[in-house]
């Protein structure tokens, strides 16, 4: 009867030691099995991280570029609007010189035609013979008075010629100011276009980039979320061979 209990006593220690061991083996495999996932999902995440940066240094860079575009843009409808006024105020100076040329183009051919008149008038009296009308004397006064007269309108008209060829000169310095003017705004028309289209552009940059930046970051969580959850499977199994251990122990 001691001889046979001992006999069981035995062959059950051997059957809890054969399965502690079993245990304790299946614990090691499976706690092996998860080292390469987590090793991976390390890589992974590391890979994520790096990605997540350049992503959000790509964003930052595309914001820069945004804000230098929009001060290019400021300062362009600047210089625009700048042109613009000066456009206007060449414009009135122009039709002021204009309008001044048009005057002075009047008088110079009035006086032009009293000139004419003094002069055929003089050439009248200077031809009178006839003592009876007019007396030597007075008509040398008449003649001194008229050349006096026509020096005077000569002189007159002379300076009147010298403004109006200053003031066509004035005016086609204007006319080469305006081309000038006109063809600088044409040029911010143009770089205001420019801009406008980079602009555009670098919008759509910034969206993309916006979209592609929290793909990544959903996809870092995910994985995040994967690797936590593969580590608390991790300590589940490495508790279980801790436990498995324990019993060894006890066995032994």
């Amino acid at each position: 009867m001691g001889k046979s209990q001992l006999q069981a006593g035995e062959t059950l220690r051997n059957t809890s030691h054969s399965s502690t061991a079993a245990d304790l083996l299946q614990a090691r495999q499976q706690l092996m099995q998860y080292q390469p996932q987590l090793e991976e999902l390390q890589l992974k995440l590391s890979e994520m991280e790096t990605l997540g940066r350049r992503s959000e240094e790509s964003f930052i860079q595309r914001i820069n570029e945004k804000d230098l575009l929009i001060a290019e843009q400021d300062k362009v409808i600047m210089s625009r609007e700048q042109s613009l006024t000066e456009i206007r105020t060449v414009e009135k100076s122009f039709a002021q010189t204009l309008k001044e040329k048009t005057e002075l183009t009047a008088i110079i051919t009035e006086q032009e035609r009293s000139l004419t008149l003094l002069r055929e008038e003089l050439v009248h009296v200077a031809r009178t013979t006839d003592d009876n009308i007019i007396g030597p004397s007075e008509k040398d006064l008449i003649i001194a008075e008229h050349e006096r007269v026509i020096s005077e309108r000569d002189y007159s008209l002379t300076q009147l010629e010298d403004e109006l060829e200053s003031s066509e000169k004035h005016l086609c310095d204007l006319k080469q100011r305006m081309a000038a003017k006109e063809a600088e705004f044409e040029r911010c028309m143009d770089e205001s276009e420019n801009n406008k289209a980079g602009l555009e552009s670098c919008k759509s940059e910034i969206e993309r980039c916006k979209l592609e930046w929290e793909k990544d970051r959903v996809e870092l969580e995910s994985c995040k979320n994967e690797m936590e959850g593969c580590k608390l499977d991790w300590e589940k199994d490495r508790v279980e061979l801790e436990s498995c251990k324990s019993k060894w122990r006890d066995v032994n």
